[in-house]
Parts: structure tokens; sequence; C-alpha cells
């Protein structure tokens, strides 16, 4: 499996387990060269949402059905990333994820861990941690399994800067993927640290929602200048995107995210399976590329003098606002805002 002591080395390991019998195991491991990594301090687990989106993406891309998260899966993966962090060492504990599991009362036919130990980055990636298992054939394979339609994830940094990452893919029973307004309303495992809330000058109301969905409290704030606050997370809930002020006078509240009220940077990305088509009225279109917090990096223009059809390959929501990123003609690899003018053929 490796030894985590060893400098300057990345290793993968997974284990996959199926309930017949409940042990059958599955063993891999990689070792490559890695440069020196410069010492952090710990950090708690997170990326349940951040890991589990670049999976979805391999997925989706390669005709898989997503899988979901739930607040439970989540909690197995932290604990299980934090317990490696804390104890500087890459190791199974499928006792302690069938234990979790089965005192749950969750119904449930089968589950895969897989793990991953990094040195060599002072950052963490999900990408990269994602694209080491999608390189090798084993984790590959849990990370495609069909019949797997729910996963936990998460990651954590150890006192000498080697990444510990965790993701259980979980085979659950019918209803018992639905996700309810309880889980939608916990905030997303992305934001960590908390990531910088922008509040434009005006009034900006936050709201407390209870388990059903339903208003427990609100709070109207006015701002007389642009001011910055953290955000702890992200939700959709009742067709909106809802915004978890961590600081502030709104510390505890859900915003609505807008082009007023927004995180930097970009909150979603939807990647097409195939290019999506749009239409688009005739007149000027400003395409834009941005950099991680959301700043103008390049601009280009385009005109069309008659109705257009041009090709799209994204969706995302960068700085509160919804763009699509063109696959086609002279704005290709810019994003362009979403108006109007602009629609889905």
């Amino acid at each position: 499996m490796g030894d985590p002591q060893l400098p300057n080395t990345q290793v993968l390991t997974l284990v996959t387990s199926r309930p017949s019998g409940r042990t059958h195991a599955l063993l891999a491991a990689i070792v490559a060269a890695a440069a020196v990594v410069a010492t952090v301090g710990p950090v708690r687990a997170a990326g349940g949402d951040g890991l589990r989106q670049e999976a979805n993406e391999y997925r989706v891309d390669h005709g898989r059905q997503p899988v979901v998260g739930t607040t439970l899966l989540d909690d197995i993966a932290s604990h299980r990333a934090r317990k490696m962090a804390d104890d500087n060492r890459l190791e199974h504990d499928l006792a302690y994820v069938s234990r979790r599991l089965n005192q749950s009362g969750v119904c449930w036919s089968g589950y895969g861990e897989i793990i991953a130990w990094e040195r060599g980055y002072p950052d963490y990636s999900y990408e990269r941690t994602m694209g080491m298992w999608w390189d090798s054939p084993t984790h590959h394979a849990v990370m495609m399994t069909p019949e797997y339609n729910a996963a936990g994830a998460a990651w954590a940094t150890a006192s000498d800067g080697g990444h510990y990452s965790v993701m259980v893919f979980v085979t659950l029973c019918g209803s018992a993927t639905t996700e309810s307004t309880v889980r939608r309303l916990y905030a997303d495992d992305r934001y960590n640290p908390d990531r910088e809330l922008v509040l434009k000058p005006g009034r900006v109301t936050g709201y407390r929602f209870g388990a059903s969905g339903g208003v427990l409290s609100r709070k109207t704030v006015w701002f007389r200048s642009p001011t910055r606050e953290t955000s702890s997370g992200r939700v959709n809930l009742k067709g909106k995107d809802w915004l978890k002020v961590s600081t502030g006078k709104l510390a505890g509240y859900w915003i609505h995210e807008t082009a007023e009220t927004f995180v930097r940077g970009t909150t979603e990305r939807r990647r097409f399976q195939a290019d999506l088509r749009l239409s688009a009225d005739a007149g000027r279109y400003i395409g834009w590329k941005f950099d991680w917090l959301g700043r103008i990096t390049a601009m280009r223009t385009d005109t069309f003098h008659h109705r257009g059809h041009p090709a799209a390959d994204q969706f995302a929501v960068i700085n509160g606002r919804k763009y699509y990123r063109f696959s086609s003609g002279k704005l290709e690899g810019f994003f362009v805002r979403d108006t109007a003018a602009l629609d889905p053929d």
C-alpha cells in the first residue's frame, strides 16, 4: 500500500466491498514520484460536493448516471479523511463504513471506497485528485460502477502537508437516494475555507428555513457601500440558488445569489455531454474569460447580423451571473451572458 512517511510520494489505494457476505474486497496501489511539499497546517475535512462534481462529470460524460450526495455519506467520508490526516497514515476502514451504514438504518446493497494520499502540492485540487483516480483502471472501475447511485467524499491535510482524500460510493435502495429539503439546506463543503461574498449597496434579506423548507425567520440589512463577507456554501432550493452567509450582520442566514449578492468566481458549472445548440437574436455579443476569482482575463465581441445558432459546451454561474461557454464561431472558448436574446434551440 505504501508508507505515508516516505517522502516525495503519491499513493492511491482503493477497496471495494459488496455485501455478498460483505467480505469481497479488491485492493490496488499506485506510486509515482512528486516534488517536495511545503509544510502547511492541518485543515478540517471537506470537499464532498467538489469531489462529487468532478466524479459526476466523468460519469455523465461516459454514459453513467450521476451519484447524489447525502449528509450521512459525507459525514462518513469526513470522519475517514480526518482520521487519516490526524494519524498521518493511509489506510482503509471498511468496518467503520459498514458500521455507520448499518447503524443509520439506511437500505443499501453495496459500497466501495477509494482513498488517496499525495504529497508535492501545497494546494489541493479536486481535478488533480480525480484525474489520478481516473487514470488508474481499478479506481476508474469503482468511479464508473453503474449500480452506485450515491457517494460521500472528503479530503483533509495532515500536519506535514500531505493531502488525504476519500470517496465512499454506495448503492442505496430506491427512495433512499431522494434528496430531502433537510439535505439541501446543508452548506456546500467546497467552500473550505469560506469563500468571499460580495454584497453591493442596497437592501439584502436573509432567510432561515425549517426542515420542510418553510421560512422560520428573516432579516433585512441595508448596505450603504460595497461589503465583503464570507459564505460557507451554496444550494438550490425551490428553484432558486442560495448562499449561506458565515460572517457579518447576516451570519447564519441564506441569501439569494444574484449579480448584487454573489460569491466571487464560479459557483456552478455544467458540461454538456453533447454541445448545446443555442438560438441567438441578431445583435452584438460580448464574450469573457475569467480567472478563479472571477476577474476578467480576456474579452472578445461578435455581431450577428441575423439570428444565429452558436454551440455551447458549458453552462456556468460566475460572479452571480449565468453564462454559456461558446464552442463555435468567433467567440469559441468565451463565456457569453445568458440573456433574453440567447436561448437553447
